[in-house]
C-alpha cells in the first residue's frame, strides 16, 4: 500500500469530507481516507497497482475538489471580505437564534 495527502480547498465543511471519502472509497484499489475539513487535506491509502496518484488527483478534480497549493482559502462573507477564522483553528461557537423551538431536556 501507498499513501499520499492533497490539499483540497474546496472541502472545507463536514459534508465536503464525507463526500470525498464516499467518492474515493468507491474506487478499487483505495483502502482508506482520512480526511479533515479543518486542515483541508486528504490522506489516501491506495494500491498503485489499481489506482495512481494522479488518478487519484483527476477523480477529486472531476468531482469538484482541485488539488490546491496546501493554503487555506478566504471563505466570503456577507460583507465580501474574507472570513479569517477559517485561516486558524479556534474556538467557533455558534448560537441558536431566539425564535428556534426549544429542545426539551
Amino acid at each position: 500500500m501507498t499513501k499520499t495527502v492533497v490539499s483540497l480547498p474546496t472541502m472545507y465543511a463536514d459534508h465536503h469530507v464525507t463526500a470525498v471519502r464516499r467518492l474515493l472509497l468507491a474506487h478499487p484499489g483505495v483502502q482508506g481516507v482520512v480526511a479533515s475539513s479543518a486542515f483541508l487535506q486528504a490522506e489516501i491509502e491506495y494500491d498503485p497497482g489499481a489506482m495512481s496518484s494522479a488518478e487519484i488527483r483527476r477523480v477529486l478534480a472531476e468531482a469538484g475538489y482541485p488539488e490546491g497549493d496546501g493554503a487555506s482559502p478566504s471563505l466570503p462573507r456577507a460583507n465580501g471580505r474574507g472570513d479569517l477564522a477559517w485561516e486558524r483553528l479556534g474556538v467557533r461557537v455558534t448560537r441558536s437564534h431566539p425564535a428556534d423551538p426549544k429542545t426539551p431536556g
